[in-house]
């Protein structure tokens, strides 16, 4: 079959578009063709509908307007209407892909969940409806869960949540990804799902230093008898990143440090007097400058450091998508340049590297 992976937004490092990448992976393994569709591609070969961007202009003052205040349109109807236009052009470009790659079944990741974007909602709603698209909805994330998206600020908006958020079809199948969602959009929407836990693949052989990675500590910044203490997530307030804050500085306290200049680390390293404990921010950082801020503030007062490495994830992950590329004989053999942005300190460019890959 052919099936076609959605998002807002897909190849970056937040947690549905690892998801995806495993889906993506499991279904190819099965022998199914799939195709990424979303409105940015991130690091990924993707369909992109435009309506569909994460940080898309329109839909963001409509976010503001259906959850926050309705202030920038005279009335109900004229909000109403505008969406009503977004929606139109979402479901041309839809249907547009659907037919252009013969597709068989549509999974949206959170497209009926958030609230993120009605408009859309309404218009893959729409589409499937019309074309008879068979939908397995990923649900990671549910609007009640979040207290700006709980309540509309009209009639329109809270009629919308009713009936798109997610919608009630024999099209649609809908998977959740714990216990507590599954429990709670059977008693909010009498929908049945299924329980598909974001999970890690602990068969796959262990991560080990390779050539790809063997740099990244000297790239970031740190030295070999550095620890290292990874915040893996998007840096958002409700990931409560504070909280790792108060542990490294815990791990700071003299009588942590003396175990550890007496002790060798857990793979024989050792730790010195010129060693440091860092905390490495690798996610996206979005839309809450002040949260940034206040995390900095935090981290000065307990005397812990900050990196914030997402550009340079981001960088590396462009640069081994490049390097498949042409290993796999999918360029001309000519002469190319890539221009590597190196930081080793958050948000400052230290350095330039100039790589040269001639004939290959």
């Amino acid at each position: 079959m052919n099936i076609a992976l959605s998002h807002f937004r897909i190849g970056e490092t937040d947690g549905v578009s690892l998801e995806m990448e495993k889906w993506k992976l499991i279904l190819e393994k099965l022998g199914h063709k799939v195709y990424y569709l979303a409105g940015s591609p991130g690091n990924t070969d993707a369909y992109i509908i435009p309506e569909l961007h994460y940080k898309e202009v329109e839909n963001l003052k409509f976010i503001e307007n259906a959850f926050v205040k309705l202030e920038d349109y005279k009335d109900e109807n004229e909000f109403k209407a505008a969406i009503e236009a977004y929606t139109e052009r979402a479901e041309k470009h839809l249907e547009e892909f659907i037919k252009e790659y013969e597709i068989d079944v549509l999974v949206p990741n959170n497209i009926w969940s958030r609230g993120w974007n009605i408009p859309v909602a309404i218009a893959f709603t729409n589409v499937i409806k019309k074309l008879g698209i068979k939908c397995v909805a990923h649900n990671h994330d549910f609007y009640w869960e979040r207290e700006k998206f709980e309540k509309g600020t009209c009639d329109y908006v809270e009629k919308c949540l009713r009936d798109y958020f997610p919608p009630k079809d024999n099209l649609i199948k809908h998977v959740v990804i714990n216990e507590i969602a599954r429990k709670a959009l059977k008693e909010r929407k009498g929908l049945d799902s299924t329980n598909v836990p974001n999970v890690f693949n602990f068969s796959a052989q262990s991560w080990t230093v390779d050539d790809y990675s063997s740099d990244f500590r000297e790239t970031i910044g740190l030295n070999d008898g550095d620890i290292l203490v990874l915040q893996a997530t998007r840096i958002v307030e409700r990931k409560a990143i504070e909280l790792a804050i108060d542990v490294v500085a815990k791990l700071m306290s003299n009588k942590n440090l003396d175990t550890l200049y007496s002790n060798n680390l857990y793979d024989g390293r050792q730790f010195t007097k010129d060693s440091r404990i860092v905390l490495v921010l690798a996610g996206l950082h979005e839309f809450s400058s002040k949260y940034i801020e206040f995390l900095k503030i935090r981290a000065e007062e307990k005397g812990v450091e900050l990196l914030f490495i997402n550009e340079i994830i981001k960088m590396f992950a462009a640069l081994k998508k490049v390097k498949n590329v042409i290993l796999s004989g999918m360029l001309l053999p000519i002469p190319i340049w890539l221009l590597i942005l190196v930081s080793t300190k958050a948000g400052e460019i230290s350095s330039l590297k100039l790589s040269l890959l001639e004939n290959l």
